[in-house]
């Protein structure tokens, strides 16, 4: 019974580290909404980079995507990003849960 409520106590920390990147990311998505807010949205990018566990060198490589490299992407052993770079639209990222 002791190593149910472990279990369930793993759980539910995990639960809640999922709210909290869920509002990160909604954070994320308002600052990239507003383009007042480039350099805080790109400073919130980093900073979901680093709570997901992805190595320093990501956002460097992010920094230097351009148009003509297509997307890119790298991984986790939890999660997946890929982004792109768009003249007009400026740097596009996606993160997936795996």
């Amino acid at each position: 019974l002791e190593k149910v409520f472990e279990l369930q106590e793993k759980i539910n920390a995990e639960i809640d580290n999922l709210i909290d990147l869920k509002d990160q990311m909604r954070d994320v998505i308002d600052k990239v909404a507003n383009p007042d807010e480039q350099s805080e949205a790109l400073e919130a990018i980093r900073k979901v980079n680093e709570i997901l566990g992805f190595n320093d060198s990501l956002y460097s490589k992010m920094m230097k995507t351009t148009a003509l490299m297509g997307r890119q992407e790298e991984e986790t052993k939890k999660y997946r990003v890929s982004w792109t770079y768009h003249p007009d639209r400026g740097l596009e990222v996606t993160y997936e849960e795996k």
